[in-house]
C-alpha cells in the first residue's frame, strides 16, 4: 500500500472514532451526575433528538425592518438580482 492509502484508512478511522469517543465523554459526564448508565443514554438520546427540534418560543417586533434583498459575506454587502413589482 502506498503512504497515501494509509493516512486515508487513518484519517476514516479518526472520523469514525471521533463521535464514538465523545458520546463516551458525555455518558460519563452524566454518570458523574449520579445517572444509572441506562438514563445516562436515555438522556443522551434526549439531547440529541431534543436538539434537531426548533420551537420558536417568543417572536420579537423590530421597529425597523430588515432588509432581504442582500446578503454580507466577510464584510461585504451583496444585492440579490430579483425582480420586485412596486
Amino acid at each position: 500500500m502506498s503512504p497515501g492509502c494509509i493516512s486515508i484508512i487513518i484519517f476514516l478511522g479518526f472520523l469514525l472514532l471521533i463521535p464514538l469517543f465523545f458520546a463516551h465523554v458525555m455518558l460519563t459526564a452524566l454518570a458523574e451526575l449520579g445517572l444509572s448508565p441506562e438514563l445516562a443514554v436515555l438522556v443522551l438520546m434526549g439531547i440529541f433528538i431534543g436538539g434537531m427540534i426548533n420551537i420558536p418560543v417568543k417572536k420579537i417586533r423590530r421597529e425597523q425592518e430588515l432588509d432581504a434583498d442582500g446578503f454580507h459575506r466577510r464584510g461585504r454587502y451583496f444585492r440579490r438580482n430579483c425582480y420586485r413589482p412596486d
